[in-house]
């Protein structure tokens, strides 16, 4: 399916750009001072159960103040919404706003040095005291209300803080100058960029290559082992290769299943005429609606000789909620099979790190080779199902000599 070229931003851009943004301070690269007070001001607010004191932040664009404002809100667990300056011409605008935001809620404003004195002035008791003075009718008939308002965190955001007024200025509890890259960060976000790059080449390829899945997955989501040239077209039911020609081992690993026992690939394989391996992930769409399918086909192998196994990739090095989640969504389906996990800076886990999308199933024979190409897409469809179904026959025939 070939890639879609728009210059506008797509919703498929937004949600790209969401997960490409870093969503926890951690992971966030540069701004080492800031970080560091941000993380001492969020825990005390998450002790106290209150709202994080007003954050200004300063300096060039291109810094991450908004990355940062987003972080704050995700560290939080907040909703955050998102004006600018330029935006909210009166204080109607400013004080229905407000007045809209919920208990806890991040209000990020950009070019904050761009609101008019007027809109900024409801600003000032909506900071302090959390509340907005409203004038009502007119002349001598006019009065003040005062309305209150849940707690929030203001989040502005500038390049030009000289601008800036300073009654409001002194209302912010943290103000912090967003510094230049140094070398070294510099260097992380080149790799990162690079990493992405080739992604999305990745990406391009397979969908070249797959055309069907790649139309076929809901939710965009496809994917091909690390090391598998998808610039070479597969062989005809033949067994995968390596670059040396030899056949193309699984990677061996040593995990547990989702109940705690011990398995070993070597093993795994070796009891068993054909394994047919399937990577899937809790919120994948694809996989968990191949859950049902993936089960019944276990229970034919079984009659084979042969085995299904699954590796939920959240659930890597054994993360107890992931587990858990895993084990109500294939219960919810009816999936028996054994599904298990490792760790992910071995050898196995480092190929399923460079797997980009899901579901991909695998075929591997009783001396742990990969037979054929990996399966890309659910085999809930047609052409999927067919392949898996011929490669395991392969794997069989091969096993009786």
């Amino acid at each position: 399916m070939p890639r879609v070229i728009e210059t506008n931003l797509t919703e498929e851009d937004k949600k790209i750009e969401k997960t490409l943004r870093p969503q926890c301070l951690d992971d966030y690269i540069g701004q080492e001072k800031a970080k560091s007070t941000l993380k001492i001001y969020i825990e005390a607010a998450k002790q106290r159960h209150d709202s994080l004191d007003h954050v200004l932040f300063y300096g060039p664009p291109g810094l991450g103040k908004t990355t940062l404002a987003g972080i704050i809100a995700n560290e939080m667990g907040v909703n955050m919404k998102v004006t600018s300056g330029p935006a909210i011409e009166k204080p109607g605008e400013m004080a229905a706003i407000l007045n809209n935001l919920q208990e806890g809620d991040l209000l990020f404003v950009d070019e904050i040095h761009r609101l008019n004195r007027q809109v900024e002035e409801v600003l000032y008791p909506a900071m302090e005291d959390f509340a907005i003075d409203i004038m009502i009718g007119k002349g001598s008939t006019a009065r003040s209300v005062r309305l209150d308002l849940p707690h929030f965190t203001l989040v502005g955001a500038t390049t030009r803080a000289g601008l800036l007024t300073a009654p409001l200025r002194d209302r912010f509890g943290m103000i912090h100058h967003m510094e230049f890259y140094t070398e070294d960060e510099l260097k992380l976000l080149k790799e990162g960029a690079e990493k992405i790059r080739d992604i999305e080449t990745q990406l391009t390829m397979i969908e070249e290559k797959y055309p069907e899945a790649a139309q076929e997955s809901t939710d965009g989501a496809m994917s091909v082992p690390a090391g598998n040239d998808m610039t070479t077209p597969p062989d005809d039911g033949s067994m995968q290769k390596s670059d040396d020609g030899s056949m193309q081992k699984f990677p061996t690993f040593e995990g547990k299943d989702l109940d705690g026992n011990t398995v070993k690939s070597d093993e795994l394989f070796s009891a068993n005429a054909v394994t047919v391996v399937n990577f899937w992930f809790t919120t994948c769409n694809p996989c968990v609606g191949e859950l049902s399918e993936l089960d019944a086909l276990n229970k034919k192998l079984a009659e084979k000789g042969g085995s299904l196994i699954g590796v939920n990739t959240f659930t890597l090095d054994g993360d107890e909620t992931a587990i858990s989640e895993a084990k109500v969504v294939l219960a919810k389906k009816g999936a028996t099979y054994q599904n298990v996990y490792f760790d992910s800076d071995g050898e196995a886990g480092k190929f399923t790190t460079n797997i980009f999308a899901y579901p991909t199933t695998y075929v591997v024979d009783r001396s742990g080779n990969i037979v054929g190409e990996p399966i890309v897409g659910a085999i809930t469809e047609k052409k999927q199902a067919e392949t898996l179904q011929k490669l395991i026959d392969q794997a069989l025939a091969a096993d009786m000599g």
